[in-house]
């Protein structure tokens, strides 16, 4: 098992206390390791968005 778990917050402050009282009691090697998570998941997306944008104009409004 991964140690992973899933809290269920009543509310965005009940959330919000709870990641701020993490970032308190973490290491920043902890901190990182997350940051880094988050990167690689935001990358996955980004894969699938088109390296190049063409903006075509039709009788003067663009498309």
């Amino acid at each position: 098992m991964n140690g992973k778990k899933i809290r269920i917050f009543k509310t965005f402050q009940e959330q919000e206390i709870h990641h701020l009282q993490w970032m308190i009691n973490s290491t920043p090697k902890e901190r990182f390791s997350a940051l880094l998570k988050m990167q690689q998941l935001t990358n996955k997306f980004k894969k699938n968005i088109p390296a190049k944008r063409t903006i075509i104009i039709h009788n003067g409004s663009a498309q």
